[in-house]
């Protein structure tokens, strides 16, 4: 958020963190239950990347290596389940070290861009 211009601090994407589960329809489309009271055996903490009226839950299949590994894919998880190198510049240019990998493009999951501000 230190790149982005002040007026647009409160738009601005940010990470949240909620107990909740996923729950997804036959559509495939999917949809994050919040679930305060911890009811329900599938709910757990999840990360969401969040920004204007996108919520994006983080799932397990976006990090499927270490400690995630054995989740199910739609299985959603918080930044603290990855391994660092899925999400931490300086972790993932040790990790690419390891193997050796000389280089790696990355790509968004998430729909958006610095467009969405008008007037950048």
């Amino acid at each position: 958020m230190d790149r982005l211009p002040s007026k647009f601090l409160d738009r601005g994407p940010r990470v949240e963190r909620h107990y909740g589960h996923l729950h997804w329809d036959l559509g495939g489309t999917t949809k994050f239950i919040d679930d305060d009271r911890r009811e329900s055996r599938k709910s757990r903490w999840c990360d969401h990347w969040v920004y204007d009226d996108l919520r994006w839950p983080v799932p397990a299949g976006f990090a499927a290596l270490g400690p995630v590994r054995g989740l199910e894919a739609r299985t959603p998880i918080s930044y603290d389940e990855m391994l660092p190198g899925a999400h931490d510049q300086a972790a993932r240019l040790e990790d690419m070290d390891v193997k050796p990998c000389r280089g790696s493009l990355c790509f968004p999951t998430v729909r958006g861009s610095v467009s969405n501000f008008p007037g950048t």
